[in-house]
């Protein structure tokens, strides 16, 4: 690096993340990008009346209603995950003045 800047990398593990966004900052964070008519309404269905249940054997669990995070397994969960996290209405949290860029998967982060 011959013009001596300097360059930090941190990794974090959001394992979790994804099932602790709340729908409602995600469905801000949206706004605030400019996401809004069919694609917010679309993304607005896709994230409501969640339910899950548990097979054990052959053993099946009473439905229960997910209130937070994002479903799991869907190609459009990362995409919404990376968008709340990069919001363009929030600042670093170190206030530093660099270049930041954040991306997320269920398998990696790249912040």
């Amino acid at each position: 690096m011959s013009n001596k800047h300097n360059v930090l990398s941190v990794f974090i593990d959001i394992e979790k993340a994804y099932d602790m966004v709340k729908k409602e900052v995600l469905l801000s964070t949206l706004l605030s990008y400019g996401i809004s008519g069919r694609m917010f309404y679309f993304i607005r269905s896709f994230l409501s009346i969640r339910t899950f249940q548990v097979r054990i054997g052959s053993t099946l669990s009473m439905t229960k209603r997910l209130e937070n995070g994002t479903p799991q397994g869907s190609v459009l969960s990362p995409i919404l995950f990376s968008l709340m996290i990069n919001d363009p209405q929030s600042e670093s949290p170190l206030m530093l003045p660099c270049t930041q860029m954040t991306f997320a998967s269920e398998n990696m982060a790249l912040i």
